[in-house]
């Protein structure tokens, strides 16, 4: 199995245009995570599920239609999708669907994998969907938060899945930790251009018009409005870029054993590689502010470690080691 999450973005190495100037990142939020899982099964605060709905209030999609981008008009250009490459098959699933389902169970380039997003994070991961058996994963939405997120349940064993934590903390499967694959999120024009073959849900089961509105009003853009509580408060939360950064910026999370960064879109102008150190891996995270787009990738390539920059060359550009 061949999984890509855009390599589009070209490494330059012939003669180029001018470069940009890299950072050297000061992590704008940096807090104590843990081994995988972010946080001991034991001490999980089980209590802090909160009950929302009923279980597939919510409908999760499974093996939706999948047509040709040129085949769906309910989706604008500055849409937002979720771009997934695996086995040479590429496949968007917009957030537009993601509002009304938060999970599609799909099955990409032949491999089963679970896509899901939630509304009131933003959050928007991918998992193998394929089990240690040889069997399929199938996730639903089941009702439940934890701190505003997603909380996804297996349809086979109905253990609990909070989504950020991708492990399970009740039933059957709990303490077993769920497989991240690569995905790319960016604007649909983006997408197309990266991947112009790529496929699109076609469309969800509600009436078109659901995907055109966002179901929670000014949510995403209200720094004050929280629907449910969240623990700790940010006002009591001991990283102090907590109440510094405001609470509804969209920013790229990443995660190596004990080490968390986050990195604000606000504090990285229009384009920009950032070189950094995460859980003692050297990585690259890659900004373009007008695609929306933020990738890391890896310093090592084959046996070299590079220092990316970025090539004012390419779409949306390129990348040389500098």
């Amino acid at each position: 199995m061949t999984i890509s999450p855009t390599l589009s973005l070209t490494l330059a190495t012939a003669q180029v245009p001018r470069i940009l100037p890299t950072r050297r990142w000061t992590p704008s939020a940096r807090g104590p995570g843990s081994s995988t899982p972010p946080t001991t099964l034991s001490t999980f605060p089980l209590d802090q599920l909160h009950s929302v709905l009923t279980a597939d209030a919510i409908p999760a999609i499974t093996d939706p239609e999948m047509v040709r981008g040129d085949q769906v008009d309910f989706l604008s250009e500055s849409d937002l999708v979720f771009g997934v490459v695996i086995n040479g098959e590429a496949c968007a699933y917009p957030h537009n669907i993601g509002w009304w389902h938060e999970i599609v169970n799909d099955r990409v380039g032949g491999h089963p994998v679970s896509v899901t997003f939630c509304p009131l994070t933003g959050t928007g991961l991918v998992f193998d969907g394929e089990t240690a058996s040889g069997g399929r994963l199938e996730l639903g939405v089941s009702g439940l938060l934890y701190n505003s997120n997603l909380v996804m349940f297996d349809r086979d064993d109905q253990s609990l899945y909070p989504q950020i934590y991708a492990a399970s903390v009740s039933g059957v499967a709990r303490g077993q930790t769920l497989t991240l694959m690569p995905v790319v999120e960016t604007t649909w024009s983006a997408w197309k251009r990266l991947y112009p073959n790529t496929l699109v849900i076609a469309n969800g089961p509600y009436d078109q018009s659901h995907y055109g509105q966002y179901p929670y009003s000014d949510y995403r853009t209200d720094n004050n409005d929280f629907l449910f509580s969240i623990r700790p408060s940010l006002s009591s939360n001991r990283n102090g870029f907590s109440t510094r950064i405001p609470s509804k910026d969209r920013v790229l999370g990443l995660r190596i054993d004990a080490d968390t960064h986050a990195y604000p879109y606000a504090q990285m102008g229009n384009q920009m590689v950032v070189n950094d150190i995460l859980g003692g891996h050297a990585i690259a995270v890659v900004y373009d502010a007008e695609s929306r787009l933020a990738i890391p990738y890896s310093h090592r390539v084959e046996d070299g470690v590079l220092t990316f920059g970025i090539v004012l060359d390419g779409f949306p550009f390129s990348l040389r080691d500098i």
